[in-house]
């Protein structure tokens, strides 16, 4: 599901910036390789709403694309500040 490899580019920007370890630096560039050439659907614009077992375009679950939050929210999640969540940052200009 694409929700979920955007979480995980939150978790490791977030992790990344909160312990200072290159691990996580290394896991979010890894998650955004992988959004790169499995879960964006570069001829159409948009991610790939889920993939099945084999990693192909699958729409077992939903019938069309998904929608943009959670492909936008994995872009704003670098540039979060980490005393608040992601909602709280954005509303108050905290974005750097």
């Amino acid at each position: 599901m694409h929700w979920a490899i955007a979480e995980a580019v939150g978790a490791a920007a977030y992790l990344a910036r909160a312990t200072g370890k290159d691990e996580y630096e290394r896991w979010y560039r890894e998650f955004w390789s992988y959004i790169h050439h499995s879960v964006m659907d570069l001829d159409g614009h948009s991610w790939w709403h889920e993939l099945d077992a084999s990693g192909r375009p699958s729409f077992q679950t939903w019938a069309s694309k998904p929608d943009l939050y959670h492909a936008y929210q994995a872009t704003l999640f670098p540039r979060c500040d980490l005393q608040f969540g992601l909602a709280v940052a954005a509303s108050r200009g905290l974005l750097d």
